[in-house]
């Protein structure tokens, strides 16, 4: 039995070095001194032992190698996919690419509003002086232009045939003669402008070429309320009285003058409402006779709040 088992052992050794290898020496040293080889000793009994370098097999060893690494074999099946790797940091940016061709011009858009007008330019310079036009025929003032001048210039002297010297009526007086001065007016009293209230009135005789003066202020009354101030000055006359109305701001600007030839005449002023004060003010007003001769009566009416 001791004989068959040892057998076995060498049997196998054999084997084993075959798979891998073997090579077989025909000296007592053990062939092959590599890295890649196993060099060894063996008896006929099947022990083995190996050796290093080039160590000698003791009497009755044989010697024996073989090789660290047996024939590759095939290459086996692909393994299971692994798990995805984490994403790796973003790489830097790549070069910005050349410019594309430029596109085609969009459609207009709508204009836009008008600007604010400029500033006025410098006024040019006065151009050269036409010739002079034929000359007008001769002048002739009417009794009416004489008054109103008589107004203006009291040292202006009538026509005869308008009631001046030399003829006409040049002692005509009236027995009701008001002030003849803007400074000496008469005051007809106050009366509301923006709530109905009693009309002023009054009546008078004027001669040609003579001017009355009256006076009156205009109050505002609802001075809760935003209303504009309003006022309307009548004078009445008998038929063909040449009389003249003009109404005076109290700053002597002119509001408006009715001038006829009879009738009524009839002059309106308003005051524009300002929360922030009082809109009261004062008008005076001017009859100017105007008729060629004689005493000229006349009706003098003064209304509020006529809006």
């Amino acid at each position: 039995m001791r004989r068959a088992a040892l057998r076995l052992v060498v049997t196998a050794a054999l084997f084993l070095g075959c798979a891998a290898g073997v090579s077989y020496a025909t000296g007592r040293i053990a062939a092959g001194s590599g890295g890649d080889t196993i060099n060894g000793c063996y008896l006929k009994n099947g022990a083995l032992r190996v050796v290093t370098g080039h160590a000698r097999c003791r009497t009755g060893e044989l010697p024996i190698s073989w090789n660290r690494a047996g024939v590759r074999g095939p290459q086996g099946p692909r393994g299971p996919a692994g798990p995805e790797g984490a994403q790796g940091e973003p790489g830097a940016d790549g070069a910005d690419g050349a410019d594309g061709a430029d596109g085609a011009d969009g459609a207009d858009g709508a204009d836009g509003a008008d600007g604010a007008d400029g500033a006025d330019g410098a006024d040019g310079v006065d151009g050269a002086d036409g010739a002079p036009g034929p000359a007008g025929p001769a002048g002739h003032l009417s009794c009416s232009d004489e008054a109103r001048i008589k107004a203006a210039l009291p040292a202006f002297e009538l026509s005869a045939s308008c009631g001046g010297g030399g003829g006409g009526n040049p002692s005509c007086t009236d027995a009701s003669d008001a002030p003849n001065t803007r400074d000496a007016a008469a005051d007809l009293g106050f009366l509301s402008g923006d709530h109905s209230s009693p009309r002023l009135h009054t009546k008078g005789q004027i001669c040609a070429g003579d001017t009355d003066w009256f006076r009156f202020t205009l109050r505002e009354q609802q001075t809760d309320k935003v209303k504009d101030l309003s006022t309307s000055v009548t004078l009445a006359t008998g038929s063909g009285d040449d009389l003249d109305l003009c109404v005076y701001t109290v700053d002597e600007t002119l509001v408006g003058c009715s001038r006829g030839g009879g009738g009524v005449e009839e002059v309106v002023a308003r005051v524009a409402d300002d929360a922030a004060k009082d809109d009261g003010t004062t008008f005076f007003v001017q009859v100017v006779g105007g008729s060629p001769t004689g005493v000229n009566d006349y009706d003098l009416k003064i209304r509020g709040d006529i809006d």
